[in-house]
């Protein structure tokens, strides 16, 4: 009976570590970062770039049509800082291509 017991603890623990390893196994990576990150702007145009860490990024601003009455959010390319960059790239976006002005802009990072 005790062997038994013994038997049953074991297969458990085998059972309960095979699933740690396997939830170990299939974690996600560790996601990148960027910091020190900068936005500048005025009604025609706006740029986010970040001076640390590593990774991806954006601008993201808000624009104010100057004759209709609306309000949109309009977006850069996304721009990767890699690791031996002292400074990271622009992502800019341009109020012309979307006919408004620039109201307020900030960055998103991925």
């Amino acid at each position: 009976m005790a062997m038994r017991k013994i038997r049953s603890a074991m297969t458990a623990l085998a059972g309960a570590g095979l699933l740690l390893t396997a939830s170990v196994v299939t974690a996600p990576g560790a996601q990148a970062e960027v910091w020190d990150c900068h936005v500048s702007y005025d009604s025609e145009e706006a740029s986010a770039w970040c001076n640390g860490g590593y990774g991806t990024y954006r601008v993201k601003a808000n624009c104010a049509s100057p004759r209709y009455p609306y309000n949109i959010t309009i977006y850069g390319p996304t721009k990767s800082k890699l690791r031996d960059q002292d400074y990271g790239p622009f992502s800019s976006v341009a109020a012309s291509d979307y006919n408004c002005n620039i109201t307020s802009a900030t960055y998103q990072i991925f």
